[in-house]
């Protein structure tokens, strides 16, 4: 995913103007996010001014000692700050093919949105809107079953491919999950991915996960972190059980909560807050990860 309007190096040209050999410019794409390129028409990879300063970027910080890992993640960190938003048109095309249960056109919208835009605006200005409109669709019986699923599994889907592009270290790792009775899956899965792109590790756990085996996870992957997010009341006071077990089975661990249900929490659990978007999420496991 590129900001830059036309992308058109060779890898040769990029290796040639950072120092940084091809095989390490493919392992770094393949682990780090960096660097993006774009594909021709022909599936060769493409690569843009944009792609040779955050790479030379990454270059600058590891000269001062900072890991790989860690110097990609805040070289897209800073990337999601100065990033254009997308277009209202870009977004309705994605909703209206979901809508339409069009999985060409859905593609299509999908590919555009990916080319165009960093992950953090991808997620957070493309697919959460859609998805509030789909919610608000289905609370006003404008949408209907098949089309809310359709538009589940698509962006599903979709989203453990970018997730699976990230590849970050091993450690440091999260573990995500649901709480009992909670069946929101999707958010969790957009965490995840900006998790990742932030160069932590994660361990998606799914929905309905029940507190025990939260903290056994935890415990299990040695875990900096657990996001925990919550849709009512109902799930809040699971995810709180949670947050319990997992302070209990490993101390010192943090614990981030999200989503409505907390719109009333009560007191929360040592090491636990509450995030209050994606974004912020993300940011506050790369800080448990990496004390940045």
């Amino acid at each position: 995913m590129n900001n830059a309007a036309e992308p058109g190096l060779k890898i040769a040209t990029v290796a040639e103007r950072t120092g940084v050999g091809v095989h390490t410019l493919r392992a770094w794409e393949r682990r780090y996010g960096i660097p993006r390129p774009s594909r021709s028409s022909g599936h060769q990879r493409l690569y843009s001014d944009e792609d040779v300063r955050r790479v030379l970027r990454v270059v600058a910080l590891a000269n001062e000692g900072v890991a790989p890992a860690q110097a990609a993640a805040r070289v897209l960190s800073e990337s999601f700050e100065a990033a254009p938003g997308p277009g209202r048109d870009e977004v309705d095309a994605l909703f209206e093919s979901l809508a339409m249960l069009d999985e060409r056109a859905a593609i299509g919208a999908w590919n555009w949105l990916v080319d165009r835009h960093d992950v953090n605006t991808l997620i957070e200005q493309c697919i959460v809107p859609a998805l509030r409109r789909i919610g608000a669709g289905w609370a006003s019986g404008d949408v209907s079953i098949d089309q809310e699923h359709f538009a589940t599994a698509f962006l599903s889907s979709r989203l453990s491919g970018l997730a699976r592009q990230a590849s970050p270290p091993a450690h440091p790792l999260v573990v995500l999950a649901c709480p009992a009775g909670e069946t929101h899956e999707l958010p969790l899965q957009m965490a995840g991915v900006l998790i990742r792109y932030r160069g932590v590790n994660t361990v998606l756990l799914g929905a309905n996960t029940p507190s025990a085996a939260v903290a056994h996870a935890v415990e299990q992957t040695d875990a900096v972190a657990a996001a925990i997010p919550a849709f009512s009341p109902e799930t809040a006071r699971e995810a709180l059980k949670a947050a319990r077990a997992v302070g209990k089975a490993r101390p010192g661990t943090t614990i981030i909560l999200g989503g409505p249900g907390f719109a009333t929490a009560g007191t929360l659990p040592p090491g636990a807050s509450i995030a209050t978007t994606l974004t912020d999420t993300a940011d506050r496991v790369r800080q448990a990860a990496w004390g940045q």
